[in-house]
């Protein structure tokens, strides 16, 4: 144990901020979590729910694996229902293309321990008897699963206050404090906050922290609409990815889709990050059939705002824009796929800003000066990773090492041309 480690701060409530605050205090060390809102109320809240392995990047799939049996006990250890149901993931493939993309994941996932299997049309019929299309096979891993994020957003926080940590909303943060060369606590809004070791897990914000440092990590931040359903009669405890859509039921009978594998490709709203970070992103998006619209509208200028002022970027974002024409083009796909529940009507929607690197992977450990910490650029998996992150950037923090490598994932490997590239991971 490093005992000069006595007070953490922490940039971020959403479910990254407080799994680090929960894994802090099981390990003894005071933590105090600064949220510019409520907690959980920007991307945490926002995620469709998948705990998956299937399909992750190579890089993330050790991670994905530990997580993946951390949840099995999850919501004992947090006292809490997050809806956590464990009865697999399946994604099916429409052409010869998605096939051999599939073969290709369900060797990785098998090769880390995974029992992903491939599956042909008749185990497709079996595992989810009411899913219709032209399918030709699939991939199936009983592990995968799903759960609320709001509810498991809200049972880290509670767990981490019971266990005696400063949860803090409402309270925005302007700036890290450096000292003697070290990160040193929080500038806020009464003035510095003294901390042995900072955490900085803001999400799309993250750069507004470090770029001040000279430390800016490649983030752009990309939009996705999804819709929640009227309940229905339940069917199924299984999630669904198809081509065009993702599904994940929900207890009561609604279900949440999303974006497919290869559906329609997410927004980017042009802002501040833009243009700081686009050599690192220009190659890809060139190459990407699936390459993000650009979208100019009223998160440009709260953006550029942000990005000069350190006190706009400690007040709470504005509720991101809805796409509504991608909506619509879900629920088509939602009824044409699971014709019985027709018609089918949108309970509510919503829009996530997502941050995504490079690569597609996040960057996580210690970053800039000694003392200071990052994980950012979940690219929507932030929930099914939270509690081995959390845990991971706990005992880095507390004792320099941790368990598990996170050498791939180490936000220094874009300054040293590393990037993990994997063109299999849907």
């Amino acid at each position: 144990m490093d005992r000069s480690i006595k007070q953490v701060a922490i940039i971020g409530g959403g479910i990254m901020g407080c799994a680090v605050a929960y894994y802090l205090r099981r390990l003894g060390i005071a933590v105090t979590v600064f949220e510019r809102g409520e907690i959980g109320a920007e991307q945490s809240s926002r995620a469709l729910g998948y705990v998956r392995c299937q399909g992750r990047h190579r890089a993330e799939l050790p991670l994905s694996v530990l997580a993946n049996r951390m949840w099995e006990t999850l919501p004992a250890e947090l006292q809490a229902d997050v809806e956590y149901v464990r009865q697999g993931n399946l994604v099916v493939a429409e052409t010869a293309a998605d096939e051999e993309r599939l073969r290709k994941s369900c060797e990785a996932a098998r090769a880390n321990g995974l029992s992903t299997r491939a599956v042909d049309r008749a185990e497709i019929a079996r595992i989810s008897p009411k899913l219709h299309g032209p399918w030709r096979s699939g991939i199936f891993t009983e592990e995968d699963g799903h759960a609320s994020p709001t509810k498991a957003t809200q049972a880290f926080a509670a767990a981490a206050r019971r266990l005696g940590a400063d949860v803090r909303t409402h309270a925005g943060v302007r700036g890290i404090a450096v000292s003697g060369g070290r990160a040193a606590g929080l500038w806020t809004a009464d003035g510095v906050f003294a901390a042995d070791a900072v955490v900085c897990v803001a999400g799309i914000s993250t750069n507004f922290f470090l770029r001040p440092l000279g430390v800016a990590l490649p983030i752009q931040v990309v939009r996705s609409s999804n819709l929640e359903t009227v309940a229905k009669e339940p069917f199924t405890r299984t999630g669904v990815w198809t081509p065009y859509i993702s599904m994940r039921p929900r207890l009561d009978g609604s279900f949440a889709f999303g974006t497919g594998y290869r559906g329609s490709p997410p927004d980017h709203d042009l802002g501040a990050a833009t243009v700081g970070s686009l050599g690192y992103f220009l190659p890809r998006y060139v190459r990407n059939p699936r390459r993000p619209r650009l979208r100019l509208n009223r998160d440009f200028a709260d953006s550029i705002q942000r990005y000069f002022s350190m006190t706009a970027s400690a007040a709470p974002m504005p509720d991101p824009v809805i796409n509504e024409p991608q909506i619509a083009e879900r629920l088509v796909w939602a009824q044409k796929f699971f014709p019985h529940l027709v018609p089918l009507e949108a309970a509510r929607s919503w829009a996530c800003r997502i941050d995504v690197t490079p690569d597609l992977v996040p960057a996580i450990g210690p970053w800039g000066p000694p003392g200071l910490f990052t994980a950012v650029g979940f690219c929507a998996h932030g929930l099914a990773l939270a509690p081995i992150v959390g845990k991971t950037l706990a005992e880095l923090i507390a004792t320099g090492s941790s368990e598990v490598d996170l050498r791939a994932l180490r936000p220094g490997r874009f300054r040293e041309s590393d990037p993990q590239e994997d063109p299999v991971a849907l």
